[in-house]
């Protein structure tokens, strides 16, 4: 067995050397076989091995073929450098700017299908033939592709990112610099890449239009190294209710979103209020406009009708003491888990030490200690659930707005991080709005449950809850509320 085994390997090897090797010999037969026949279709290998060779010992149009090279890689590299510098920038300044994205993105949907060699003509008439129309040319070919991919990864960057940003209080220069341009960074490299290819083909077609030096002026010489040779030859290439201290006043709130098509209503003449240090729970069904309800809560998004109030008074956008974890993770998948937790507080300009102090500070409570230099990618579901936690906490909001954040994960995760989630508001009492379409969930949570109907959304009902904590589930108290209330909605139990 042992010597059938090695002359299998010896066999295996053969072939592994040995098919490659006879490739190449039956392609260079061929080769010959064809260009015999038809020497004018195909000059003979060593007719091409010769040429190849004096073009690195013999001057063309006064200059060696490494020459040329650089004449054409000169250009190339002129282009890039400005279209990078400028491409970039504008291409950020259309995604970002809605004014600048209406002048200026029609424009770039009109030239974005004409190829860049298609200027050539334009530019001979305008600029002559000289070195700059060849260098125009090249960063009309790299600038345009660099601009719209630039501008479309920006505006590709997922908006819950952005609320995320401006609900933990950084400005719009805060947000572009650590949110959107690095998230935007695999659309703005692929535009780098697309530049260098179309600058190459550009800059090939350029040198062809009179240019003494370069790659292109080559193809329009047909020269091989001496006069009269053809270069075509050689092919293509978080209280108690007690107190009754109101923190927030939601009155008649509606929202209306209106297209071509007609309008449809989301939440339809919602009121509640919200007190001081409760745990306020809001139970609906999926798709019944919770989300839309707490984006215009949290001001990111504006209500048709109907009025917040916030401490006695009226407060329309954002509010820099409302923290929020969202429905989907919005971690920042090129941030550690420690800045994405100081991600607030690096926007409100505190130093590296401070912030970096009070990150820990959370990562610790919420039972990451240790994890702190590790990306999102590594951790799972519920760590990641218990980042973003961290970071609301780490924003010390007054009030903390949770979207079903556990929604996704499976049913001993989430058993877990309710309980973690209730030892930390516990600790640190902040007043929670946690939504959810989990009868079980709101019970557990909550001080009171506020039943939403379907879409749209109107309160159906109000549940106050005096069981005390921890709640056994199976308690008779606690599934006599969990029947009246799955008797009250459309959710399952």
């Amino acid at each position: 067995m042992d010597r059938m085994s090695s002359k299998q390997k010896m066999i295996r090897t053969a072939l592994y050397w040995g098919l490659p090797v006879l490739a190449v010999v039956l392609i260079i037969v061929g080769w010959i076989a064809f260009s015999a026949g038809h020497p004018d279709l195909m000059p003979a290998p060593w007719d091409v091995w010769e040429r190849f060779i004096r073009t690195f010992t013999r001057p063309i149009a006064k200059t060696t073929l490494i020459g040329h090279a650089w004449a054409s890689l000169r250009r190339v590299l002129i282009a890039l450098l400005i279209s990078w510098a400028f491409g970039i920038a504008f291409g950020i300044l259309i995604g970002w700017s809605r004014w600048a994205r209406a002048f200026f993105g029609s424009i770039f949907e009109v030239i974005r299908p004409i190829p860049p060699i298609a200027w050539i003509p334009i530019v001979i008439m305008w600029f002559g033939l000289g070195e700059f129309p060849k260098v125009l040319l090249v960063f009309i070919g790299t600038f345009v592709p660099l601009v719209i991919n630039t501008s479309a990864g920006i505006e590709m960057v997922d908006k819950i990112n952005i609320h995320v940003g401006r609900i933990f209080g950084g400005n719009n220069k805060q947000i572009l610099k650590e949110i959107v341009i690095p998230t935007a960074l695999p659309s703005i490299f692929a535009g780098i890449r697309t530049s260098v290819s179309s600058g190459w083909t550009t800059v090939l077609a350029a040198e062809m239009m009179g240019a003494q030096q370069g790659l292109g002026s080559l193809v329009t010489r047909g020269w091989q190294g001496s006069p009269g040779s053809d270069l075509t030859k050689t092919g293509k290439g978080g209280v108690s209710m007690e107190q009754q201290v109101k923190r927030m006043e939601i009155r008649h709130l509606s929202k209306t979103f209106f297209s071509k098509k007609g309008y449809f209503t989301a939440i339809d003449d919602v009121s509640f209020d919200v007190y001081d240090g409760e745990f306020l729970v809001i139970l609906g069904p999926g798709r019944c406009g919770k989300t839309v309800m707490l984006n215009i809560i949290a001001g990111v998004e504006d209500a048709t009708e109907g009025q917040i109030i916030y401490n006695g008074k009226e407060w329309k956008g954002l509010n820099p003491e409302i923290g929020m974890v969202f429905q989907k993770l919005a971690l920042m998948s090129f941030k550690t888990v420690i800045e994405n937790v100081e991600l607030a507080l690096k926007f409100r300009g505190m130093k590296k030490e401070e912030r970096r102090e009070i990150a820990r500070h959370y990562i610790k409570l919420v039972g990451l200690e240790g994890f702190e230099d590790y990306y999102p990618r590594q951790l799972s579901g519920g760590m990641q659930q218990r980042v973003g936690i961290a970071r609301a906490y780490a924003a010390d909001p007054k009030l903390l707005i949770m979207d079903e954040p556990f929604g996704k994960l499976d049913a001993q995760t989430r058993y877990k991080m309710q309980e973690d989630l209730l030892k930390m508001w516990e600790q640190e009492k902040r007043t929670v709005i946690f939504v959810t379409n989990n009868i079980e969930e709101a019970c557990y949570l909550g001080d009171r449950i506020i039943l939403l109907s379907d879409c749209p959304a109107r309160v159906k009902e109000v549940y106050p809850i005096d069981i005390p904590r921890p709640r056994d589930m199976v308690s008779r108290e606690f599934l006599d509320l969990r029947t009246v209330i799955s008797d009250n909605t459309d959710l399952s139990i």
